[in-house]
């Protein structure tokens, strides 16, 4: 049998399960751009951390409670603004997982599949078929419904099913006027309007990281800008 277990970034922290599992394991990452993760991100720092919904691990830090990802990185977290909270944690988790991710396909016999979201919401098949053959399973009608379900293919990246839980997070629908291009810039004056240029200069950073790595540059930068 097939167990699915769904995870938010276990492979900043996934040595263990694949120490202990091996190749009976299969990890299928998506990495998403940091633009369309900062809003909810944000909202995190404003809304969850620190209330009683909050089950994250914490520790004791000059008698303040810190969650367990700010090791190491304390004194910066605990003087940034929720955004600024939410950059540095995309940059911390997106380092951790970029360094994990080489150190067990280098001494692991566990797969690691990679799935940038912008691609497979808009391309997936070749994603689709890797699935198959890694699970030893195909794609079926089922499948095909799911997929319809939930808007796959897109035609652009934020068309997604309209739920409440999707708009408490920070998602929007796709405004018809702009381009995709546009969308990501709507999303970054956002950010630069709360962030400081520190801040800013690391996210733009992760940016051109993101879209290098998995966007084949697509969607780069001019000057600071996406227009």
């Amino acid at each position: 049998p097939i167990l699915l277990l769904t995870t938010h970034k276990l492979i900043a922290y996934g040595e263990p399960i694949f120490d202990a599992l091996g190749k009976r394991v299969i990890l299928m990452e998506v990495v998403r751009h940091p633009l369309y993760m900062i809003i909810q991100n944000t909202r995190n720092f404003t809304d969850l951390f620190g209330t009683v919904r909050d089950f994250t691990i914490h520790y004791d830090y000059q008698g303040k409670s810190l969650p367990f990802f700010a090791l190491g990185w304390e004194d910066r977290y605990l003087s940034a603004n929720p955004i600024e909270k939410a950059i540095y944690y995309i940059q911390h988790v997106t380092s951790r997982s970029n360094a994990m991710r080489e150190r067990i396909r280098d001494r692991s016999d566990g797969q690691i599949l990679t799935v940038p979201f912008e691609k497979f919401v808009a391309t997936p098949t070749p994603y689709m078929r890797q699935f198959e053959e890694a699970l030893a399973t195909k794609v079926t009608t089922h499948t095909m419904r799911m997929m319809a379900k939930q808007r796959v293919p897109r035609d652009k990246y934020a068309d997604s099913i309209d739920l409440a839980v999707y708009r408490k997070c920070g998602w929007e629908p796709p405004k018809a006027r702009l381009s995709e291009r546009e969308e990501f810039e709507y999303r970054r004056i956002w950010a630069a309007s709360q962030a400081s240029p520190e801040a800013m200069r690391i996210l733009d950073e992760l940016c051109d990281e993101y879209e290098t790595r998995y966007m084949d540059g697509l969607l780069r930068r001019n000057r600071g800008s996406y227009i």
